[in-house]
């Protein structure tokens, strides 16, 4: 149904075992669709100390932009964007030893989180799991 679907991510944040870390960022645009080929440069974008990691949240707008294969332009919405934005559950979780450079991959069934309403606004399910 969908051919593209941009949000505009504003910030990083990573749940450890020492709770929230936030990594101002700068903004960038993410397609949805893509999210589990971009996760890893996405996460990349956050240095990570020593630690276990099992949710990351991508802080974004509460609007972008989604286009269906027919060409049609719809707004794109994500429940609470702005305050806690895409929460990506780890599991299992990230373990980052001191000075470890990690490679993280995460495959997600992506096309599940889009609902298209009947009054034309295409919805992001804001909670998704990795495998």
């Amino acid at each position: 149904v969908l051919a593209s679907a941009r949000i505009h991510v504003l910030a990083i944040q990573i749940k450890g075992s020492n709770g929230w870390l936030t990594f101002p960022i700068d903004a960038f645009d993410l397609s949805l669709l893509d999210l589990s080929t971009q996760f890893a440069s996405v996460v990349a974008r956050a240095s990570l100390p020593s630690g276990s990691y099992d949710q990351i949240r991508l802080i974004v707008e509460d609007e972008g932009e989604a286009v269906l294969h027919d060409g049609r332009h719809l707004p794109l919405l994500v429940p609470s964007g702005s305050n806690t934005g895409i929460k990506v559950h780890l599991s299992p979780a990230l373990n980052i030893a001191s000075g470890e450079l990690v490679n993280v991959t995460a495959e997600f069934d992506i096309q599940r989180q889009f609902v298209l309403t009947g009054s034309g606004v295409v919805h992001f399910k804001p909670v998704v799991r990795a495998r």
